[in-house]
Parts: C-alpha cells; structure tokens; sequence
C-alpha cells in the first residue's frame, strides 16, 4: 500500500480485530524536504523475548528504500517506538507467522520540514 498524503493513518490487516497469518507493506512517501513523524496509536504485536528478538510476529521499518535495509528497526510486543525519518521515506512491513493471537497496530503519520 501507497501512502503519499502529508498525514494519515493505516493498520495492520484486521485492525482492531487480531490479525491473521501473512505479510503486507506500506509505503509511506511526503513530498521532498519533508521528515515523516510515525507514531503508534495502539500497538500490540507478538510477543517480545528479553534480548529483543522478535521471534514470529514484527514491523520492521526501512528509514528509506526497503532494498536498502539502511536505519532498518524490529518492533514486536506492546511497545511500538516513535520513529522519524531522515528523509521523505518509510516503509513498514508487518509479518505475522500466527493466527489470530494479537490485535496489531494502529499508526499515525505526519510530516514536518
């Protein structure tokens, strides 16, 4: 999925009802000389183990092109994290290998010069 409006706001497949296996992409792009601000309204996403692993379900977040992997985050658990890029780019990826277990996410996007 596109996103390419100054502000918005997306979930994860089934929000808020819990999600299922699979995977999905959002592409979120502002226009050039602008930063987008992404913050989690609700966020719950597999469990998380002590060192920080994500062991099934995550979000990863590419600060950028995804093929870059450059400023790449793993989020899972009841912690989303405020992310802000560096440039007019995100790209957020949610894999889920269980079923029906966890409600996902709610996210919102702004943009700032």
């Amino acid at each position: 999925m596109i996103l390419n409006s100054r502000d918005g706001v997306f979930h994860s497949p089934n929000y808020p009802q819990k999600y299922n296996v699979g995977t999905c992409s959002y592409t979120i792009q502002v226009p050039s000389g602008y930063h987008i601000v992404l913050n989690w309204q609700s966020f719950n996403v597999g469990p998380h183990e002590e060192n920080d692993h994500c062991p099934n379900d995550f979000v990863a977040i590419f600060n950028g092109n995804q093929n870059t992997h450059q400023g790449k985050v793993d989020m899972c658990g009841n912690d989303g994290q405020s992310i802000t890029s560096s440039g007019n780019t995100l790209v957020v990826v949610f894999s889920s290998y269980t079923n029906g277990l966890y409600q996902g996410f709610l996210a919102k996007y702004t943009s700032s010069k």
